[in-house]
Parts: structure tokens; sequence; C-alpha cells
């Protein structure tokens, strides 16, 4: 099969993501959180919008992800020191959780467990949940790094869209209670297309390299940390790729990269569900840097049940949430529904679908409340 009507369903649904600063209901929200965040005791902080919402792969239902920075850190009382520079963001994820319940945000929680501290809460006005931490500039580069990567192939969107609405239908991209978050779905997909697809979808940015003589493609939106990524990539797919011959003349545009990979994303989609089925690809480590297998493990990875890690930041590992029954019904979850699939299913149904598949129980979860006005 090809999977053709599949293909045209998942474009078709894509098409309802969120235009990167296209909603103004998102905009004034960010405005309210400006105003609360400018007031007494907070003078300097300003809120900025990454994640889904910034990349345009959000759902009208999905939380905001908000960063905030500060001019000035605060700094611990009892301090003897003149350093001007101590970061505390425990206490300042806990004053702008003050901040939110008092200016009438309802569901205002704070948590502060984790490696990242952060705060949820819901905007009464327009029904919006939000998500709200101090500003990472990692955090941004993944941004980027997603957004770059959904510009070179118009296949690439609707396949993590997709993929992203299912794990949320199947309440699997929730690290905070053994599973994966969004993100490392997200990572995970595009090192299917990556590693996976043969011949591939999409070129590594981190490691690109050209046949082309030196002085033919020059990339000057490019340094040598092995964090950082190529923006001046496109992919010569004449029925894909976003080949924009405006940027022919650009001298920042000078790589090219030969996609021959033709499936529609219907098939992608399938494929890439059966990937997911198989506890085997979640035992190997992963990396958008290397082919899977072939990630350098950190000693402190060792006891990890699936190990991805960060294209930004190579000491995290970003799959540690996860545990090996989760991993199981995770591999469970996506093994049903590409047996669907495969039998013609529709991906709308599929996402309305009642999960009869055992849950697994999960008690290592906690969540400070810092208020409560519902």
């Amino acid at each position: 099969m090809d999977f053709s009507e599949l293909g045209k369903e998942v474009n078709a649904m894509a098409k309802l993501a969120i235009v990167p600063g296209g909603c103004e209901k998102r905009l004034k929200v960010l405005r309210k959180i400006n105003f609360m965040l400018s007031g007494k005791g907070k003078e300097g902080w300003i809120g900025y919008i990454y994640g889904s919402t910034a990349n345009g792969l959000a759902a009208e239902d999905d939380a905001i992800d908000i960063y905030y920075t500060n001019t000035y850190p605060i700094c611990h009382e009892d301090t003897d020191t003149d350093e001007v520079v101590i970061h505390d963001d425990i206490r300042q994820i806990r004053t702008v959780a003050l901040g939110l319940y008092e200016s009438g945000m309802k569901q205002v929680r704070s948590n502060v467990h984790g490696r990242t501290h952060f705060c949820t809460f819901r905007d009464p006005e327009y029904d919006i949940r939000c998500d709200i931490s101090h500003g990472n500039a990692d955090d941004i580069k993944r941004t980027n790094l997603i957004s770059e990567y959904l510009t070179l192939d118009n296949r690439v969107k609707p396949f993590i869209f997709a993929l992203k609405q299912f794990i949320k239908s199947r309440g699997i991209n929730e690290d905070t209670k053994g599973y994966l978050s969004s993100y490392t779905f997200i990572m995970m997909g595009l090192y299917f297309l990556m590693f996976v697809q043969e011949p591939p979808v999409l070129p590594l940015l981190h490691k690109i390299r050209s046949k082309e003589p030196p002085e033919k493609h020059i990339c000057t939106k490019f340094t040598s940390l092995e964090n950082e990524f190529h923006k001046c990539v496109r992919i010569k797919n004449e029925q894909y790729a976003h080949f924009r011959e405006d940027l022919l003349t650009q001298s920042s545009v000078e790589i090219y990269w030969d996609g021959k990979n033709m499936k529609n994303v219907g098939q992608l989609v399938v494929e890439a569900f059966k990937w997911f089925s198989s506890v085997t690809h979640f035992a190997n480590p992963m990396s958008l840097h290397v082919p899977q297998g072939a990630c350098f493990m950190r000693s402190n990875w060792k006891k990890d049940a699936v190990i991805f890690m960060d294209p930004i930041d190579k000491t995290r590992n970003i799959a540690n949430s996860c545990q090996a029954s989760e991993i199981n019904y995770i591999c469970k979850v996506f093994s049903s529904a590409y047996i669907r699939l495969k039998g013609g299913s529709t991906f709308k149904s599929l996402l309305k679908e009642h999960v009869t598949i055992p849950r697994p129980v999960y008690i290592q979860y906690e969540v400070h409340k810092t208020g409560h006005r519902s």
C-alpha cells in the first residue's frame, strides 16, 4: 500500500497547527505575563515564547511554553559577598508562581523537584495552559534546531505533528509520569527520518559535508562548536523539498543535499509506527549526531532504560525519565496503532480510539502546589 490517502489526511491535519506568531490569543497571554513580570519586585523581567508555539507544532489545545529572563538575579538574603551573579532558580520560579497567583491565573503549580524548575498555570480568560521557566539558551537552540529541520522538507512538519498528536492522545508524552517528553519523541522522529529511512529523508545538520570544492560551500552561519548546527542547508528534491530559488543568490546558503527519498508522508508515518513498536529500537543509545548504537555512553547513563543524547547538551540524556515497563507500554501502543493504520484506519479515528492496553503504575510523581484558584 502507498498510504497516499493517509498522507493527505496527515497533511490536512498539520495545517491546523498554529502558525508561529499567528495566534493572537497566545500573544495576548504573553503580554499579560509580561505585565505581571514587570510588576513590583520583578523589574527587568520579560517573557518570550519558545517551543511548539514558536516552531509551528502546537495544536489549539497545547500549552504555551514561555521562558523569562531578568537583567539582575535574585540573591540569597544571607549572602555576605559582593557577587551580583547568584542564580537561585527555585526562589525565582516560586516568585513567578506567586505573581501568577496574585494576578488571577488558575491552577498555578510550581515544580522544583526535577532538573528543570518550571511553573504551570491556566489563563482563565482565554482558557490556555502555560508552562513558564527561567530562560535557557539551550532551550532556544532546541527550538531553532527543530524549526530548521521543519523547513527542509515539506513532509517533516506533518510527520512530526502527527507523531506529537498521537503521543498526546495516548498520554505517553508525560516524562513526569515515567514516559518520554514530547521533545524526546520529536528527536526520535527526526532520528527515524535521518538514520532509519533508506535513503534518508533528512541530512544531519551537525556534520553535513558537501562534495563541492570548499569555495563552493562556505557556510557563514556555522561555528566549530559541536552543539551548533548548519542553518544554510537546502535539500534538492523536486517532489518534497522546500527548494527556494531566491536563496540561490545568497552567499550564506551554499550547501545543498540530495534528497532521494520519495515516500509520501503516509508511508513514513506507518513505517515509523512500526519502528516505534519494537523494544529493541529503544535499547540502543541514540543521537542526532551519529547512527544508532554509535552514541557515546556517559557513565551516569548506564542505568537508564532509554538513552538519547541531547543534540544541544551532549551531557544530557533526554530519555532518562522512561522506565522499562513504560517502554513496553509505549511499544504496545504504537504496535496497536500500526496494525490499525496498516488495515486502513484513518488517523483521526486513531486519535479518538479508546486504549484498552493496561497502563503501568508509576508512583514517583510529585508536584509542589503553589496555589489553586479554580
